[in-house]
């Protein structure tokens, strides 16, 4: 019998994919939504990496961690199907961290280095006050305001993070400035006051010359020596500030002299230079007995008066001192005589006249006679002076002028023309003087007119009977005229156009012809009738020659050649050339009919003739037949298998052919695939073609992506990292092939890629610069007590750099602000490549009572510097030595109680340590310096 039936269902899968929201991959923090397929009745189940998320069964999953994710979507009848894997990736955030260099409470003008972590690939952007700070992108940044500065810090997956903050705050310093009570140039025994701005709990220190001025400590200074004054404030904030130096000149006073140039005792009239001492920038002002001589200011004055003179000097800075005194004596003059004779006297051209004076002895004339009376035969003014017992002359008489009658000037004679003429002329000379006239013709008129040849001259007289020299003479040339030339003819008259016929004169020279040329001769090639007439050396002109008619033919048209076609034509071809007469044609080659054909190189012409005989030839046509050229020979200069970017040359043997590429040249470059010849062409005629050479271009690789991950420029100790993609192999210009490179070391790094054909691809180029780091040396320094001036900072080199520390304020270690005690003080010098390096020293500040036993210890360490330990031998026996480190911690404490002991350093990095030993109130500092 049959069983009873069972029925089987078989239920379908459901779907199950996973389609995120966002992209899948980003940085700690972030998430993505995953999303299942949804449908009516389906559950879901979410897993990570295979296993199940707990309570993760709605249709979509936030995911915020790396991993594969899945989903197992489960139907109503209970049939489940798994998706496929999702993968999320979460990459990790970088580190964010800042470590200050120095403290980050200083004064304005200073700065602290902010060091953020450093690592491959990273990039940093500074901020300051939430603000990024335009620039400051490096993993260290030198602040010098006051604020919160942060640092955000991105990896090579584009994540960041932000570090905390750090404070900075700038203290402000004080003002200091001077103010001087008056000028600032005074005079030896003067002073002058200083003030600087006062406020509370402002401390200052004046000095001169950069030296401290003993008790310069109020805001007030009396100064009265010459120098440059500055002052030092110092507010509560331990911030100081140094004024512009203020000059103060203290001036000496001038030297006040005075000599006298001459005599001081002389007559009046006369005078005596006094001269003062002479100098740089002197102003001087004269004295008469004691009163202001009014403008009397110079170097030297003129002492007319007199009396007891002296001079107030004054120099460039205003000071000034009075000469000794000189005593000057003036004489009275005689009284003046007279000349009598008066005011005026004349006398005829060589005569003379006689001058009398009022006194009868101790005459002085102004012509240096001294009798009572001179005899005058020269014009001109006269004086006299009377002279006393003293020497003193009188001043000087009234004047005398005397002066002589004059002639008549002397006349000029003016020609109407030339002087010099042909026979037949004649010239009109006229006097400048309109009457009493006296020609050397005898003649009295003031115009002659004269037409011989000779000499001429005229002079005049005066009312006073007086004669004028005779006149320039002028004089008159008369010149024959010349006789008619003969002219003749070489040849025949009468010719066709064209022709000639040479006419000549019987003179040389001097022709003037009938058509206005002036040769001997005459080329006639019109018609016309020809003469000429001659004209000598003196310009006297002939009559007229005999004449000469000329008869000129007319010639026929002249032909004009037409071409068929081109004149230059090549091998086998030919050309018909067509005279535009249609008879009397003559060819160059001697044929007579209109029209010829030729292909023969040369030049051709026709020739046509009239019933004169007159004939004209055309212009000539050049027919040139080019021999076929030569083919050129091609040859390449290198492979014919190139890359892509690259080329060849192709080079014909014969040059400037015509390329299949179109090109006409000796050589081109070719950089595409394909057949290339060239054939010779010249005068438009072609050569056989070349031979073919085939070019075959090869693809090149895609450039390979250069990505650098930081600076390319940095100090040395740092590095930067170079990161490349390539689809091809490639190698770094260094020889590296990993895909990222650390660079040390300066140089021009690239990324050369190359492809299965053995063409390359060389990605851009990253210069990388390593900065070389400063030597920095800090010399030991003396301890001080708290009693101490400040001891300025200046010992370290290379110069530049910044000190800092306790007790360290603008450039000075102070041992009262310190305190008693072991202080470490740190150099540090940033070159101008922005390297840093840095040196320290303890500063010992010692109390006062015993830093002059400090100089008793007697202290050797050897060796030093050491690889381990150091012995250390001293005069003294020491109770404690405590060893320091640069960043000033304590790193080791011993209690030797003798006087010789070891230091083992064996145990620390290499560096500069430092050994504070003590014994009793006794202390002194090693160096100590730990080598590898």
């Amino acid at each position: 019998s049959t069983s009873s039936s069972t029925t089987v269902t078989v239920n379908a899968l459901p779907s199950a994919t996973i389609t995120p929201a966002s992209s899948t991959t980003f940085c700690v923090g972030g998430s993505v939504v995953l999303n299942a397929n949804s449908g009516a009745g389906l559950s879901y189940q979410w897993q990570l990496n295979g296993s199940n998320i707990s309570g993760e069964t709605l249709n979509s999953y936030t995911a915020a961690a790396s991993g594969n994710y899945t989903v197992i979507v489960t139907n109503l009848n209970s049939c489940s199907f798994t998706s496929a894997i999702t993968t999320v990736t979460v990459n990790a955030l970088p580190s964010a961290t800042i470590t200050p260099a120095t403290s980050t409470i200083f004064c304005v003008g200073g700065s602290v280095v902010l060091n953020a972590n450093s690592g491959a690939g990273l990039s940093y952007q500074w901020q300051l006050n939430g603000s990024d700070i335009s620039g400051a992108t490096l993993n260290s940044y030198t602040a010098t305001a006051s604020g919160n500065y942060t640092v955000i810090v991105t990896n090579l997956s584009n994540c960041s993070s932000t570090s905390s903050s750090t404070t900075v705050t700038v203290n402000a310093l004080p003002s200091a400035t001077i103010s001087p009570t008056g000028s600032v140039s005074i005079c030896n025994g003067g002073v002058q006051t200083f003030t600087a701005p006062t406020g509370p709990g402002l401390l200052y220190q004046w000095f001169l010359n950069g030296s401290a001025v003993f008790g310069g400590i109020n805001s007030t200074l009396i100064a009265s020596t010459s120098g440059n004054y500055s002052v030092q404030i110092t507010n509560t904030n331990s911030c100081s500030a140094t004024s512009a130096p203020t000059t103060l000149i203290v001036n000496a006073l001038p030297t006040a002299t005075i000599s006298a140039g001459s005599a001081t005792t002389f007559c009046s009239g006369g005078t005596v230079l006094l001269t003062a001492n002479t100098g740089a920038g002197l102003l001087y002002q004269w004295k008469l007995n004691g009163g202001i001589i009014v403008g009397a200011n110079a170097l030297t004055y003129s002492a007319t008066q007199s009396g007891n003179y002296t001079v107030i000097v004054t120099n460039a800075a205003g000071c000034s001192l009075l000469s000794n005194s000189i005593s000057v004596t003036v004489n009275s003059l005689p009284p003046s005589p007279t000349i009598l004779n008066g005011t005026t006297a004349f006398f005829c051209p060589g005569g003379s006249i006689v001058l009398n004076s009022s006194s009868s002895i101790n005459n002085s004339w102004s012509n240096s006679q001294t009798t009572p009376t001179i005899t005058v035969n020269t014009p001109g003014t006269y004086t006299l002076s009377a002279i006393d017992v003293n020497g003193c002359q009188s001043s000087s008489s009234a004047a005398c002028n005397v002066s002589i009658l004059a002639s008549p000037p002397i006349p000029t004679i003016t020609a109407s023309g030339p002087t010099t003429f042909c026979a037949g002329g004649s010239v009109t000379l006229t006097s400048s003087s309109s009457n009493n006239n006296n020609w050397s013709t005898t003649a009295t008129s003031q115009a002659i007119n004269v037409s011989t040849s000779g000499t001429y001259f005229v002079f005049v007289t005066n009312g006073s009977g007086c004669s004028s020299s005779n006149s320039t003479s002028i004089n008159v040339v008369v010149n024959p005229n010349p006789s008619a030339p003969i002219i003749s003819a070489a040849s025949s008259t009468t010719f066709c156009s064209g022709g000639s016929v040479v006419l000549s004169s019987s003179e040389a020279f001097g022709n003037t012809w009938s058509n206005g040329t002036s040769n001997s001769t005459l080329i006639a090639t019109t018609s016309n009738i020809y003469s000429t007439y001659f004209t000598n050396a003196n310009g006297c002109v002939s009559p007229n020659s005999n004449s000469i008619t000329v008869t000129v033919n007319a010639n026929p048209v002249i032909p004009t050649i037409a071409v068929s076609g081109p004149t230059t034509i090549c091998q086998g071809s030919s050309v018909n050339l067509s005279s535009s007469s249609p008879i009397n044609n003559t060819w160059s080659n001697s044929q007579t009919s209109n029209t010829i054909s030729t292909n023969i190189s040369g030049t051709h012409t026709v020739t046509v003739s009239n019933a004169n005989g007159c004939s004209s030839t055309s212009n000539p046509v050049i027919i040139t037949v080019v021999p076929t050229p030569n083919s050129p020979v091609i040859s390449a200069s290198g492979a014919t298998t190139i890359c892509d970017g690259e080329d060849v040359e192709l080079t014909s043997s014969i040059s400037n052919v015509l390329w299949s590429t179109n090109v006409t040249a000796t050589s081109i470059n070719v950089s595409t695939t394909g057949l290339y010849s060239a054939v010779q062409v010249i005068s438009g005629c072609l050569s056989v073609n070349s031979n073919i050479i085939p070019i075959t271009i090869n693809p090149s690789p895609n450039e390979p992506s250069l990505v650098i991950g930081g600076n390319t420029t940095f100090c040395e100790g740092e590095d930067v990292s170079l990161f490349t993609v390539s689809a091809d192999p490639f190698a770094w210009s260094n020889g590296d092939s990993t895909q990222v490179i650390n660079v040390t070391v300066a140089g021009e790094y690239f990324a050369t890629a190359t492809n299965a054909f053995g063409c390359t691809a060389t990605s851009d180029t990253a210069n990388v610069v390593v900065n070389s780091m400063p030597n920095v040396e800090f010399p030991v320094v003396d301890a001080t007590c708290p009693l101490d001036p400040p001891v300025f900072l200046d010992m370290a080199s290379p110069a530049g750099g910044v000190y800092s520390g306790p007790g360290v304020s603008t450039g000075f270690f102070t041992s009262a602000d310190a305190g008693l005690g072991l202080h470490i003080i740190t150099y540090e010098f940033t070159s101008p490549e922005g390297c840093s390096n840095q040196d320290v020293q303890v500063f010992s500040v010692e109390s006062c009572a015993g830093i002059d036993d400090l100089n008793k210890i007697d202290l050797t360490a050897s060796p030093n510097p050491t690889n381990g330990t150091s012995y250390i031998t001293s005069s003294s026996i020491i109770d404690e030595v405590l060893v320091y480190d640069e960043k000033g911690r304590i790193v080791s404490k011993i209690n030797p109680s003798s006087t010789t002991f070891e230091i083992d350093l064996s145990a620390f990095e290499s560096g500069c340590y430092f050994a504070a030993i003590s014994s009793d109130k006794i202390s002194q500092v090693i160096r100590l310096v730990k080598v590898p």
